[in-house]
């Protein structure tokens, strides 16, 4: 299952050695009212956020480790999906044990990464058309 495209409902933990800093992702509040769609953290001298915990809606959870501070950061549910482990199934990016368009979604939302890609089912470091075969195989199958 995806969360919605913008996490309206996702809960994001930053976590520094000195604190934990918790926000909740609103669509808007009162009458006429609109929040930003971007968290902001304050880090004071913190150098560096040990951990960024994403709780989206839908039950996915992503971690990210050392993330640099002052920075502005985009992040696609499933996005550490397999990151730093072994994968079972490494296109099942929803953990339903079954590649769905619900995968598809979320594999075409990182598709044209060219470094660092997290969503990478050939080990290359890049998200491209050999990707896609990948997935296009296993799409419409079981995991396990």
């Amino acid at each position: 299952m995806i969360a919605n495209r913008d996490g309206i409902g996702t809960w994001v933990s930053c976590y520094t050695d000195e604190q934990v800093q918790s926000r909740y992702t609103h669509c808007g509040e009162n009458m006429l009212g609109q929040n930003s769609s971007k968290e902001i953290f304050g880090l004071g001298n913190t150098a560096v956020v040990d951990s960024l915990r994403i709780e989206w809606n839908s039950g996915t959870i992503d971690i990210y480790y050392d993330l640099d501070v002052d920075q502005h950061y985009f992040f696609v549910e499933g996005g550490t999906f397999c990151v730093g482990q072994p994968c079972t199934c490494p296109a099942d990016f929803t953990w339903d044990y079954f590649v769905s368009t619900a995968d598809l979604l979320i594999f075409l939302s990182g598709y044209g990464c060219e470094s660092g890609c997290t969503i990478d089912l050939n080990g290359d470091d890049t998200t491209n058309v050999s990707d896609l075969l990948l997935f296009l195989a296993a799409h419409g199958s079981p995991c396990g």
